[in-house]
């Protein structure tokens, strides 16, 4: 779970390997339940092998499907990447560096934790670790210009002053 409600954009980064099942899904909760379920906000679906990735919002709402114009690594893994903005309520999704949806959600979200799903078949057994595999997720906070512009002013006023000091 995130610390708090989080707001502004927020990206999620997911290195993943899918192979043989269903789909697999990573993104944005509000609470700890399936994507499936309404209280996901927007999550990417990864259809088998990379065959096609579909922006759902809400539950089970697509927002967009997309099945080319991006590289998909069938046997290794692959970098995808789900930025929301909680103000303006646009999302965009990458894959392996490429930009392959932009869109809008249509309603504000609450982001409150992030989370990774599949759906099989899978034999958990014998052969869960050889068809889906996680091997990294990370949530961050981008910084809004306006913050950011304002960072870069307090260490430049720090850096005036502490040469105004030396002199």
């Amino acid at each position: 779970a995130l610390p708090s409600e989080a707001t502004g954009i927020i990206q999620l980064d997911a290195n993943v390997r899918v192979l043989d099942v269903n789909w697999v899904g990573v993104g944005f909760l509000d609470g700890e339940v399936a994507f499936t379920n309404s209280s996901s906000q927007a999550w990417v679906q990864i259809n088998n092998n990379g065959s096609s990735i579909i922006l759902r919002e809400y539950g089970t709402t697509i927002l967009d499907t997309v099945s080319s114009g991006y590289t998909w690594n069938q046997f290794g893994y692959n970098d995808v990447s789900l930025i929301v903005d909680t103000d303006t309520r646009a999302v965009e999704v990458i894959v392996n560096g490429t930009s392959i949806i932009t869109s809008t959600l249509s309603a504000d979200p609450t982001i409150s934790s992030t989370g990774f799903q599949f759906h099989g078949p899978v034999d958990f057994d014998t052969d869960i670790n050889s068809r889906v595999r996680l091997d990294s997720i990370s949530v961050s906070q981008i910084p809004e210009a306006s913050s950011f512009g304002l960072l870069t002013g307090i260490v430049a006023l720090m850096y005036m002053l502490r040469r105004r000091i030396r002199r």
